[in-house]
């Protein structure tokens, strides 16, 4: 991935997968790839934020002259929802939609809380399809919900 657009169309292309999964019956799946397009989408924002076209491209001539570009990417490259909120420059107003807003409220206990990249590796069963149903709903498409805000905001 080289760009940020290249980024938020794989994010989309994992949510796509995640219904797919879901409508499959195979929740725990849906579960992993849903967690995984917001981490992309979250890491689209912090190519944005820097201004660094492809932050996680490390073979890019132009960009490894930066000063400290190194210890940024090892920063940003990890799974830790939470923690890719507050580099995204985020976190605030996420925490404020979360006391004021039950949609956030449910996308942050269901899914910011709870999924990291181990995610994969739970056990059959361990999502119950009426969660992975409210956080597929919750995050939405390319025009409304909750991923289509992490990018707009």
């Amino acid at each position: 991935m080289q760009t940020p657009q290249e980024i938020e169309s794989l994010a989309w292309e994992r949510l796509d997968e995640a219904h797919i999964l879901y409508e499959n019956k195979k929740f725990d799946g849906a579960f992993y790839l849903a967690g995984y397009a917001v981490e992309l989408i979250l890491k689209v924002r912090i190519c944005n934020l820097f201004n660094i076209p492809n932050l996680f491209e490390e073979s890019s001539q132009s960009i490894n002259i930066i000063t400290g570009i190194s210890e940024l990417r090892r920063s940003v490259k990890i799974h830790n929802l939470q923690l890719l909120l507050v580099y995204s420059g985020l976190k605030k107003e996420f925490d404020i939609k979360v006391r004021n807003d039950p949609n956030f409220e449910d996308i942050n206990s269901y899914l910011i809380q709870k999924w990291s990249e181990q995610s994969r590796y739970h056990v059959v069963g361990t999502v119950p399809p009426t969660i992975i149903h409210q956080v597929l709903e919750l995050l939405g498409n390319r025009e409304r919900g909750i991923l289509r805000w992490l990018l707009d905001k």
